[in-house]
């Protein structure tokens, strides 16, 4: 007669130590790589930990995080390298918008808040967004703490996106990974976005937007 099918107990050892270690956040990172978002930032991530899932959810978990001194490695006292980049932050949102994330952006971007409410559903669309002129995602916030801090818990080199290719072998020696990164170009353009959106987008980030653009291509904040 053929044997009954038993489960992998390997695998299922695995699976439990996965559980408990991410709940019990039995890691610590030193390098990070934290964005504002839509700045395609996340394949770095995963190149960083080489395919690591563990760590990758992990090093996610803060990818957006608010402030330096907020990473959990610097609450612990522990050395931690961060690069932060970022983009126009126009295009970034219509980016997010685009692929459906923004509920998911709107909780990681306010993590660090807890107070705030959060108001984005899955049926907001960008058009009501723009049209209501309130920046749920914190950008400027978010880059002046990177791109201002003075803190000394957290060595931070800042990366605007369009820029990144240029000076991703910087980027990995900070960050001690001696694997290649090839940052990937967009070729395909998104449609332009309609007069009332940009508009609205304009209205709530084209202060940004110009500090930005008048931002060195990499920055070494500490």
């Amino acid at each position: 007669m053929p044997r009954s099918h038993q489960p992998d107990r390997t695998i299922s050892l695995r699976s439990n130590i996965r559980v408990i270690k991410r709940r019990l956040g039995l890691f610590a990172l030193e390098r990070r790589v934290v964005s504002f978002g839509g700045v395609a930032s996340s394949s770095l991530v995963r190149h960083i930990e080489n395919g690591d899932e563990d760590l990758i959810w992990y090093h996610s978990r803060k990818k957006h995080c608010l402030h330096p001194d907020l990473l959990p490695e610097a609450q612990r006292g522990l050395p931690v390298r961060a690069v932060f980049i970022y983009g126009d932050p126009i295009d970034a949102v219509a980016s997010v918008f685009r692929r459906g994330f923004h509920v998911q952006h709107e909780l990681s971007m306010s993590r660090d808040l807890p107070d705030y409410e959060r108001v984005l559903t899955a049926e907001t669309t960008l058009e009501e967004y723009a049209a209501a002129g309130v920046d749920r995602f914190f950008l400027d916030t978010h880059v002046r703490n990177w791109l201002e801090y003075e803190g000394e818990r957290v060595q931070v080199i800042a990366v605007r996106y369009e820029h990144l290719g240029g000076h991703i072998d910087e980027v990995m020696e900070f960050l001690g990974c001696d694997r290649p990164f090839e940052v990937r170009e967009r070729t395909k353009r998104p449609n332009p976005l309609a007069d009332p959106v940009r508009e609205g987008l304009e209205e709530m980030y084209g202060d940004l937007a110009v500090r930005i653009r008048d931002l060195p291509p990499m920055v070494r904040v500490t």
